[in-house]
């Protein structure tokens, strides 16, 4: 059974347990993919901590990370076992002229570094709304999973 949680904000203080969907063992060949808007990674961390600790969630699609591409690193630095990509909705803005206000925007993945060999970042949006990773699943079909971020 696959699973896909979605919904969870960074006001929400559920605990990772209550993530998971399913009772089977963890088993890359049904990853649990999880949504959450982090309302800036400096809000949001804690949970996505907390996330990244459940074995059972195999890819977490952030939004809202509010990180530009010169601090969109910050991404692989949130837990040891698991790797990131994001994209800034931020970077026409900041090309344009000095920047006033709060940071906005922002997509990205994270996912267990154990995964890396099976997924592959598509494309993004020339906006930076959306972000597209692919994801090979192991089974005998061998299908491929397209996994959209906005």
């Amino acid at each position: 059974m696959q699973s896909f949680v979605t919904g969870y904000t960074s006001t929400d203080h559920k605990m990772a347990s209550h993530i998971s969907t399913s009772e089977d063992a963890y088993d890359i060949r049904k990853p649990r993919i999880v949504s959450y808007n982090l309302h800036g990674i400096n809000n949001g961390r804690s949970f996505l901590v907390d996330l990244c600790n459940d074995s059972d969630v195999s890819i977490v699609a952030v939004q809202e990370h509010w990180l530009t591409d010169d601090n969109s690193y910050q991404l692989n630095n949130i837990h040891p076992e698991v790797t990131g990509y994001g994209i800034s909705a931020m970077t026409k803005k900041l090309s344009t002229a000095i920047y006033r206000g709060r940071p906005f925007g922002g997509v990205g993945f994270l996912w267990r570094k154990s995964l890396a060999d099976q997924i592959a970042v598509d494309s993004c949006s020339d906006d930076s709304r959306c972000l597209i990773i692919k994801l090979k699943l192991l089974s005998s079909s061998q299908t491929t999973q397209t996994i959209n971020g906005a």
